[in-house]
């Protein structure tokens, strides 16, 4: 067996399941350079203050595996391997969780967005009315939480330092853990989140399905799995003092990620545009958000829902 475990329990290296098509550019010499890079990226979120939220998660995802047998294994991330496993390539993915079971990882009733090409197939090739209810059944989330594979290559990001941008190892590798986390606990919420504010709805689709004007309140994170990996790892970010956090899921015109503008880095104000989403968060993730409501920094949205 390939599998390689980590200091963490039910979280694994798996060099081999790299596609072998797929490339480093120069940036990996094989895989104890690419084995260090990982662990050098846990290491910096579990054991390298200061990091009580990126600590939080992990405990989280740690005790989720042992209490429903289930593991994540981090593999090499290359463009080649992604695209072979989601079974189509996305616009700007550098890193992703994909569980192993999607309906268990969705939550109940729902039809997840991440289902393959071969099983959305299916379901449309089955004739409408009651044998198309069949087929679709057979994908509908079931919320028993999955096991996951999270697809990074630490070399593909910046050092973490005070002055690094929102590119930095770290906080890549924690943000890909928090989806790894809502798969394990069978969380994942498939339906498209929308800003309440209409003046943060820069950038989301119109009707005819044109992106509209990105303002510079846009607020766009496609699905709440989004929302809640870049909520913790700002947090997280802020706790360690660097400068600025990232605003959305959308990349700008330059392929880079926007800053979160102020008003909205003040907790409180973000806490009153989200407030229902955080609530959610607090309900479906306690020990996670209890956890992470004690953290003191500049930006912590959990601490002030906690404080109300």
């Amino acid at each position: 067996m390939s599998r390689k475990s980590t200091f963490l329990d039910s979280v694994f290296l798996d060099w081999d399941q790299r596609d072998p098509n797929g490339g480093f550019d120069g940036k990996v010499r094989g895989r104890t350079d690419w084995e260090d890079g990982v662990i050098e990226s846990l290491e910096a979120l579990y054991r390298v203050p200061p990091c009580d939220t990126s600590q939080a998660v992990i405990d989280d995802l740690v005790r989720t595996g042992k209490s429903k047998a289930t593991s994540v294994t981090i593999v090499p991330f290359t463009l080649k391997s992604w695209e072979t496993a989601m079974d189509r390539l996305r616009a700007k993915v550098n890193a992703g969780a994909v569980a192993d079971d999607v309906p268990a990882a969705t939550t109940a009733g729902r039809l997840s967005d991440e289902l393959p090409t071969s099983a959305l197939q299916q379901i449309a090739g089955a004739p409408v009315g009651p044998q198309r209810d069949q087929v679709r059944q057979k994908y509908l989330g079931t919320a028993r939480g999955s096991s996951s594979h999270l697809y990074f290559t630490a070399q593909f990001f910046a050092n973490p330092s005070p002055a690094v941008g929102l590119d930095a190892a770290d906080e890549t590798l924690l943000h890909e853990l928090i989806h790894s986390l809502r798969q394990e606990k069978g969380q994942e919420e498939p339906d498209h989140l929308k800003a309440s504010n209409r003046l943060m709805q820069g950038g989301e689709m119109d009707d005819s399905g044109s992106p509209t004007p990105v303002t510079a309140l846009s607020q766009v994170y496609d699905t709440l799995e989004e929302f809640t990996a870049i909520l913790f790892t700002n947090i997280y970010r802020s706790e360690n003092g660097r400068r600025g956090l990232r605003s959305q899921h959308i990349a700008d015109a330059q392929g880079q990620d926007a800053p979160l503008p102020w008003p909205l880095t003040k907790p409180r104000n973000f806490l009153t545009f989200w407030r229902p989403q955080i609530l959610r968060l607090s309900m479906e993730l306690p020990y996670l958000c209890k956890k992470v409501s004690q953290v003191v920094c500049p930006f912590n949205p959990l601490l002030e829902l906690y404080r109300t």
